[in-house]
């Protein structure tokens, strides 16, 4: 065999000289190894990280490998699932969004807020209204010095405070509580609600806590920058563009969203498609704003800025981007959705697809029955279900209900349901393309 071997800068080959009996013109080479000192130098340091210190560090060397795979099953030897688990821990323990769920349930807070929301109040009417709730002594003595409505209004805002405050205050009460005033204090209380608070049954809901989890910002806003150079480069053709041909590119095009190519359906003329595009503009912004109002990372950007010694909030920062990096590197949607479920303590869904099969784990650990863990295998139209119930009445109650969940699935051609034994319960089914959430 007679080849060229072409070598990158600072790559050696080791090779082995054989002897060829009965002749002296020929070398016979065996290859036993390529070298590339980068490589080398890049396994040696991920060899001698430590993940729960360097756990960033350690998905950038990743990223920056040649063979990121290689260095990926490297990290997992090493104990990169663990320390994914412990990450979502982390981010749950910054975040603690049940303080969240508590400040939901306070009938004061809510009472305020009803009578905030009403319109053309005076100062007297809306101090003997708020006079009139459950309020400590101090409170209720600013309630009545106030004179002013400037001074109404930094009063009821103390209350707010008073009611968040904490001796070790997690970094969502710490946004409400650099609120400016009580308007702004509600509008925080209600995006964050927005972000924690869907309903899980619901699959639009589920899909739109998972956009805004904080791992999809950049790629929701390469998504609108995209759009307004579209609609940008439509504006600048006007004049030398026949306005069919342009309504006709802005309705085919995969870019826009559905509901701004509406907005064009029915343009005919230069004129109306000047104003339609200067109106699908505002419409664009206001939907990017929307989309920076309810993403955890951008509000997590913004606490940043209000508080940019914050080493909680420079921690939770970061390990939005560790999900990132480590959903770019595993073709997974890695995140945390802080979700509440009743007596649900934590949970994690994954869910992945191949070109022949997809396929789900839902593991959940509930406070009364404990662990919930649920396999299920689409290929084609047959479907293979797998659980793994710790509690032996609940199980018996599935069994129970299998018929029930069999009339369900009646459209597929082929549902086998299994009750599998906690030896045979771990993954049997590997993938790299699709999502991963921790709840």
């Amino acid at each position: 065999l007679r080849t060229e071997i072409p070598l990158q800068k600072d790559t050696t080959l080791l090779l082995k000289v054989l002897e060829m009996p009965g002749s002296d013109k020929a070398i016979k080479l065996q290859l036993l190894d390529i070298e590339n000192p980068k490589e080398k130098r890049l396994q040696e340091k991920i060899a001698a990280i430590n993940l729960d210190e360097e756990f960033n560090i350690a998905l950038k060397f990743a990223q920056g490998s040649s063979e990121p795979q290689k260095v990926l099953q490297q990290l997992v030897q090493k104990g990169l699932i663990e320390r994914f688990h412990l990450l979502s821990k982390e981010v749950q323990q910054l975040l603690m969004p049940d303080t969240i769920a508590s400040l939901k349930q306070n009938k004061v807070l809510q009472q305020i807020h009803t009578l905030l929301s009403k319109q053309n109040q005076n100062v007297d009417e809306l101090k003997q209204q708020l006079l009139g709730l459950v309020l400590s002594k101090n409170n209720r003595q600013s309630i009545v010095s106030a004179n002013t409505i400037q001074e109404l209004q930094k009063a009821i805002l103390d209350i707010l405070k008073s009611l968040t405050a904490a001796k070790e205050p997690s970094v969502l009460q710490n946004y409400l509580q650099n609120a400016k005033t009580p308007q702004e204090f509600f509008a925080r209380l209600d995006q964050l609600s927005s972000i924690f608070f869907q309903n899980i049954e619901d699959p639009k809901q589920l899909q739109r806590a998972i956009a805004d989890s904080g791992v999809l910002l950049e790629t929701k806003l390469s998504t609108f920058s995209k759009q307004f150079m579209l609609l940008q480069s439509a504006q600048e053709s006007l004049d030398s563009t026949q306005t069919k041909d342009i309504v006709s590119y802005l309705l085919s095009s995969k870019e826009l969203d559905s509901d701004i190519k509406q907005l064009f359906a029915h343009v005919s003329d230069k004129d109306g498609l000047q104003q339609v595009l200067h109106h699908s503009k505002t419409v664009l912004h206001k939907k990017l704003q929307e989309t920076l109002d309810h993403d955890l990372k951008a509000i997590v950007s913004k606490m940043i800025s209000e508080d940019p010694h914050s080493e909680k909030l420079q921690l939770l920062h970061q390990n939005i981007q560790n999900y990132q990096l480590l959903s770019t590197l595993t073709g997974l949607l890695h995140t945390y959705l802080p979700l509440f479920w009743e007596d649900l303590k934590e949970g994690a869904i994954k869910i992945g697809r191949k070109k022949s099969y997809f396929l789900c784990d839902v593991d959940l650990e509930f406070e009364d029955i404990g662990r919930v863990y649920t396999k299920i295998l689409q290929m084609q139209n047959s479907l293979k279900i797998d659980f793994f119930i710790e509690d032996k009445d609940f199980e018996d109650l599935l069994r129970v209900s299998e018929g029930e969940l069999l009339d369900e699935l009646q459209d597929f051609d082929e549902v086998i349901v299994t009750f599998v034994p906690e030896s045979e319960e771990k993954s049997r089914y590997t993938f790299k393309n699709g999502i991963e959430i921790h709840v």
